[in-house]
């Protein structure tokens, strides 16, 4: 049986190589612990990763906690989380406290060439996300719906945004049909799952109320709640989680929009989850704790998707039986994809797209990334080029 050291040193190993987003890292667990340590069944395996695309939260952080769980238990769950996450975390916190000593980080220039190849990969996340969620007529019209409703009320609560998504999903899905989920043999009670989902319902409902009784907007706790909220209305991974964050965090002016949209051009060229962006976050907007800071907020984002796993493991088949549930997931599945729309065309078209050369800079760059002739770290040097170039034509 492994011990819970024993996993942490695989899942640190796996964190340092599992580039490419969460169906890499899925695809990396299968060769590497499922293949080859033939930790579970491959039937197993498939069971645990539908249902932690069925949760909110990060789906390959997730499975992966799932793993550690099956193999060790809690501290195995733990152990497994912290060595896959630790790696980008810590390179996330670097960027953060260096950006005050290297400001050509933060320039103009560079700023316009991580912002390019953010719309590319947003672009293509929309696409493919498309492609595997929209597979009714109902998927489409949601997401026209929902897009509209956005650009005619763009102040809209991103909560009361993810609501509609929910019912709209009912209205649509109720009446179909899905295949049930297999139980999953994990040593988690009833009792500890139901624990898990008072926690998970009480800190995202009742925290606003303390925050609005007792706090100010721009205390710390905001912040983190803010990140724990994003974390737990995201179905889809973490390309879905950068209108949430950016909505609340850059916002209520936490962080800064130049910073913001550094530490996520960055993100994106490094190993493990995107959720780590989190300890970015942390650490740039409370700098005087920085180190601190950045761990809470590390924490907060992946605190919800811990708890909906546990909470949900005993009751896999209720959850994959449950009509209105199953619907709730399909709406708000297409509710983050107008998210991401809306992102584009009010935020990062209009800040990127200064120029015809831009424009067709950004199609060429799409149609490369898209059928991989280019790959994650090309892309960005190549919007890095192209942006230094320009700056010197002009």
């Amino acid at each position: 049986m492994d011990t819970p050291f024993s996993i942490f040193r695989l899942f640190f190993y796996l964190g340092c190589i599992s580039f490419g987003g969460p169906a890499a890292h899925i695809a990396l667990f299968q060769t590497k612990i499922i293949d080859q340590k033939q930790w579970m069944s491959a039937e197993q395996y498939l069971q645990l990763v539908a249902l932690c695309q069925f949760l909110p939260g990060p789906s390959s952080s997730q499975v992966g906690m799932g793993l550690g769980l099956y193999r060790a238990g809690y501290l195995g769950a733990f152990a497994s989380w912290l060595g896959f996450t630790l790696p980008s975390a810590i390179l996330m916190y670097l960027l953060a406290i260096s950006l005050s000593h290297f400001s050509w980080l933060s320039n103009a220039m560079i700023l316009k060439g991580l912002l390019l190849a953010i719309v590319v990969i947003i672009a293509h996340a929309v696409v493919m996300m498309s492609k595997q969620i929209c597979k009714t007529k109902f998927h489409y019209a949601i997401v026209m719906i929902l897009t509209a409703v956005g650009l005619m009320f763009s102040e809209l609560n991103q909560l009361v945004f993810i609501l509609i998504a929910a019912i709209l999903g009912i209205i649509s899905f109720y009446k179909q049909s899905y295949p049930a989920l297999a139980k999953l043999d994990f040593q988690v009670s009833k009792r500890v799952a139901i624990f898990a989902l008072i926690v998970f319902f009480v800190i995202l409902f009742f925290t606003p109320i303390l925050i609005s009784t007792f706090l100010s907007g721009d205390h710390p706790v905001n912040f983190y709640y803010e990140i724990y909220q994003a974390s737990a209305l995201v179905f889809g991974g973490g390309h879905v989680v950068l209108p949430l964050l950016e909505a609340s965090v850059v916002g209520q002016d936490f962080v800064e929009k130049d910073q913001f949209m550094t530490g996520y051009g960055v993100i994106q060229t490094l190993p493990g989850p995107l959720f780590n962006f989190s300890a970015f976050l942390g650490a740039s907007a409370f700098p005087s704790v920085s180190l601190l800071a950045a761990l809470f907020a590390v924490l907060a984002i992946f605190l919800p998707a811990a708890l909906v796993l546990i909470g949900a493991l005993p009751m896999t088949s209720y959850l994959s039986k449950n009509k209105y549930l199953r619907g709730i997931f399909q709406g708000i599945s297409a509710g983050v994809i107008a998210l991401l729309i809306l992102m584009l065309v009010q935020n990062m078209l209009p800040k990127s797209v200064e120029s015809i050369t831009d424009g067709i800079f950004l199609i060429i760059a799409f149609a490369m990334f898209y059928t991989g002739r280019l790959p994650i770290w090309a892309l960005m040097l190549a919007s890095l080029s192209y942006a230094y170039i320009m700056s010197a034509v002009i």
